[in-house]
């Protein structure tokens, strides 16, 4: 199966590598995508965080189950020629679930705290780009062609994971708090707004930057709004 998954990945390669960005199949990159973008973050982290502290220790089929609905929307989406965007957001909310679920289990899997845990997310993200990288020459731009999608979700998946990581290393006692969290994300949000418009960049890899610091107010503000939703007002 991995040589037949090989094998269409090179044959895709070989064709036309003429972007497709902005066609109905993926969202066009606007205020409106950055919004649906956090909201299926917050959405998906609400419900993960409910995951992670009703079935703490069955985390493994909690994440084979969440794979297979991962796994279920992305096959919709690559068989179905109707609804694509919103298979997109069906498949980003399940990659927000799924990836709160992951962030926790690794971190409580470890047992060596937030921060070492979170670092051990990153290394995989970065293999993920340069093998991405090197078998497309872009860093998981996001178009409809087949062979940038099969790249953009497992990367998507991943950056929002050590996102989600990233937030419960803050939530926790003795992380930075929401506070700092936030004002860190804002500047970083507006520093990746100004080289957009001022420089050169890729931006694909602004993209990302900014797909990874949404990810991360996104976890923090379901963190924030699962305590309310539970009762627990000690956080507002």
């Amino acid at each position: 199966m991995l040589l037949m998954l090989y094998g269409r990945v090179e044959r895709a390669l070989a064709r036309d590598r003429v972007s497709s960005e902005g066609t109905g199949a993926v969202p066009d990159v606007t205020i409106g995508f950055w919004t649906n973008r956090v909201l299926a973050a917050a959405g998906g982290g609400i419900l993960g965080e409910a995951l992670n502290r009703i079935y703490l220790h069955r985390s493994e089929r909690v994440i084979l189950a969440l794979v297979l609905c991962f796994s279920g929307a992305l096959v919709l989406r690559a068989t179905t020629q109707q609804f694509r965007r919103a298979t997109f957001w069906s498949a980003m909310f399940a990659a927000s679930v799924l990836s709160a679920v992951l962030a926790r289990t690794i971190d409580e899997a470890l047992g060596i705290g937030d921060p070492a845990a979170t670092l051990q997310i990153v290394p995989l993200l970065v293999l993920s780009f340069v093998i991405c990288y090197r078998k497309t020459g872009a860093f998981a731009a996001l178009t409809d062609r087949p062979v940038d999608e099969l790249f953009f979700w497992p990367i998507s998946a991943i950056a929002q994971t050590l996102g989600s990581a990233l937030a419960d290393w803050t939530v926790d006692p003795g992380g930075p708090g929401y506070g700092c969290a936030l004002t860190v994300i804002a500047l970083g949000l507006l520093t990746t707004i100004a080289l957009a418009f001022f420089t050169r960049l890729q931006r694909a890899a602004l993209f990302w930057i900014a797909f990874l610091l949404t990810g991360i107010g996104a976890a923090l503000g379901a963190a924030y709004g699962y305590q309310i939703l539970c009762g627990d007002w000690s956080m507002v």
